[in-house]
């Protein structure tokens, strides 16, 4: 039997794992590790900001959200309050002029009246208004939100206690003008 070719390096090449192309010399090669499963330093790994973009793109739509909400929530508390204060305040207005008429005191009720009340009657005429029996007590029913011509404001339920010891039940509109929201008018039932 004969041997099998072995093969050799070509003429003037020394190392067998130098490419002919390579050039004259041996191939440089990385200097031996320190110690077992050591590995040179390569280039530093870049950190990956996946998760900040992926926060940043959900996390501030819905910090925004939130935001419009809390002022959405903000702004109906405040009108809610509003109307709250409104209303207590044209059940004030109404408590005070039925207490002027309580207590005979005419022109200070004539004065908390609207215009259509006070159309065409002067105080004098609005005392004579009021002939015995004279207003003895009142109780301040039901509040409900009201429009009257170009006025908003609030039909206001009260029951009245005259002198005889009858009772009616009466319907008020009460509001405010724009011009002045601190002045509430009374217009009495049938005005």
């Amino acid at each position: 039997m004969t041997e099998p070719p072995t093969w050799r390096p070509p003429a003037g090449q020394t190392d067998p794992w130098q490419s002919p192309s390579a050039g004259v010399g041996p191939v440089p090669q990385q200097p031996p590790a320190p110690y077992p499963g050591y590995a040179p330093p390569g280039r530093p790994l870049r950190k990956s900001r996946r998760g900040l973009v992926i926060g940043l793109v959900i996390g501030v739509p819905l910090a925004l959200c939130g935001v419009c909400l809390g002022l959405i929530a903000a702004f109906g508390g405040f009108a809610y309050l509003g109307y709250r204060v409104d209303k207590a305040d044209a059940v004030a207005a109404l408590r005070d002029y039925l207490e002027d008429v309580q207590a005979g005191n005419y022109p200070a009720a004539y004065d908390r009246l609207c215009d259509k009340a006070k159309a065409g009657v002067s105080r004098e005429e609005y005392a004579q208004r009021f002939p015995p029996p004279r207003l003895v007590s009142f109780r301040i029913g039901d509040v409900s939100v009201a429009d009257r011509d170009s006025d908003s404001g609030y039909d206001v339920v009260v029951e009245l206690r005259l002198g005889d010891g009858l009772t009616r039940t009466e319907t008020y509109f009460v509001f405010s003008r724009a011009s002045n929201l601190d002045r509430y008018y009374v217009c009495p039932p049938g005005i």
